[in-house]
């Protein structure tokens, strides 16, 4: 069970790093708010389509930083499915990406998924895997927000 144990472990740091290399956050980081601070000055002298073409770089950036996110995501699931004890399979029925954790009703939930799981566990998880708290305070995220502000 212990060795089982190890190379999920070490299959599982494996991925987490090729992840981490694909993303390249710093350096996105870097090269969207550039691309940022370049359309606010073009923005600034009124040369509007160049600004534009600009700022569609740093959205092209986090369209593709978006799919990384999405197998980011699954990888950590995956790693507190293991932590807590979870069947590879287990799913909560509600969209974490769209539903905050703290307006999630935990008794209803437990109604739905029935007393095969301990819904301490669920909320465990569910405080685990959620974008919303995985996100929390990421500087990333907030200058995505103002490229995506900027783009409309």
């Amino acid at each position: 069970m212990k060795a089982h144990e190890d190379e999920n472990l070490t299959a599982y740091f494996e991925e987490m790093r090729e992840i981490q290399k694909k993303l390249d956050i710093d350096d996105n980081f870097c090269k969207k708010f550039g691309l940022l601070k370049k359309a606010s000055v073009l923005s600034y002298y009124g040369r509007e389509n160049e600004a534009f073409n600009e700022i569609a770089k740093a959205v092209q950036i986090i369209k593709d930083q978006k799919q990384h996110d999405a197998a980011m995501f699954e990888a950590i699931q995956k790693r507190w499915r293991f932590k807590l004890g979870l069947d590879d399979g287990f799913e909560v029925p509600i969209p974490l990406d769209k539903v905050h954790p703290d307006d999630i009703d935990y008794k209803k939930l437990e109604a739905e998924l029935g007393s095969s799981t301990p819904i301490s566990t669920i909320k465990m998880f569910v405080d685990n895997v959620s974008p919303f708290r995985v996100n929390e305070g990421s500087k990333d995220q907030f200058l995505n927000g103002l490229i995506e502000d900027f783009f409309v």
